[in-house]
């Protein structure tokens, strides 16, 4: 996992980094696995949660601590 500190708000951002440590083909089997379980068919695009990440930035945002956000294509409500 890595953390980053997020500019002046002392805020963090913390990845999981996928698939460290497979070979390509592994993380290809990884990949299409995943797409067949995920309800909206695709894998996450940084697009997707680029207007979270920027709306938390926002000083408007500062009581939201301590959260997590689930950005996985619907599958963690299976």
């Amino acid at each position: 996992m890595f953390s980053w500190p997020f500019g002046p708000l002392s805020a963090f951002v913390r990845l999981r980094p996928p698939m460290i440590g497979l070979s390509t083909e592994q993380a290809e089997a990884v990949k299409r696995q995943e797409r067949e379980r995920i309800p909206l068919g695709r894998r996450c695009h940084p697009n997707d949660v680029l207007s979270w990440i920027i709306s938390l930035a926002d000083p408007a945002a500062d009581w939201i601590t301590g959260q997590v956000l689930a950005v996985d294509g619907g599958l963690g409500l299976l």
